[in-house]
């Protein structure tokens, strides 16, 4: 199966599309009918790249760390 098509987290069956949230996510349905569950997928790498670049900002600044938080939205 493709890396386009995901695996059921409960059941390891296959997903189809199932229309999308309101933030533009696509969401996927299990195919099987006793399982049904809808997940939608996130961009680990792009969550990586954040965390990365906010640890490079607080290893090579002067900034304290609350005004860095500050800075992220934490």
């Amino acid at each position: 199966m493709s890396k386009n098509r995901p695996r059921c987290p409960i059941c390891a069956g296959q997903m189809k599309k199932n229309g999308t949230t309101s933030k533009g996510t696509t969401r996927w349905r299990c195919k099987d009918p006793n399982c049904c569950s809808s997940t939608t997928r996130t961009r680990t790498d792009r969550t990586q790249t954040r965390d990365f670049k906010a640890f490079v900002s607080y290893a090579t600044s002067t900034a304290t760390l609350s005004e860095l938080a500050q800075q992220q939205g934490v």
